[in-house]
């Protein structure tokens, strides 16, 4: 986890008011890397982020699939088992939210 950032409270800080939400980054430097070598568009997309929206009584989480990433299908295979990765850690942190 690199970072989680509280957009509801830096609202607060400027006199404005949001629902609770939160945006976590997080990544592996060394697997990120990987995918920033074989084409520099990805790191737009890295860290991947997570959001996090109250709704009601319940959580929505927004985050890109990273199938999605620019260029994602012209990546070596090693680099698409890097995004199926990614695809599948957002999918088992949204099973434990």
């Amino acid at each position: 986890m690199f970072a989680a950032i509280d957009q509801a409270a830096e609202a607060q800080n400027v006199g404005l008011t949001l629902k609770s939400t939160v945006l976590l980054i997080f990544g592996n430097p060394k697997v990120g890397t990987l995918l920033m070598q074989e084409d520099d568009q990805v790191a737009f997309e890295l860290p991947i982020k997570l959001l996090l929206v109250a709704e009601g009584d319940h959580t929505k989480a927004l985050y890109r699939d990273p199938h999605d990433f620019p260029n994602a299908t012209k990546l070596s295979e090693a680099g698409q088992q890097i995004i199926a990765n990614m695809a599948n850690l957002y999918q088992s942190v949204l099973a434990d939210l």
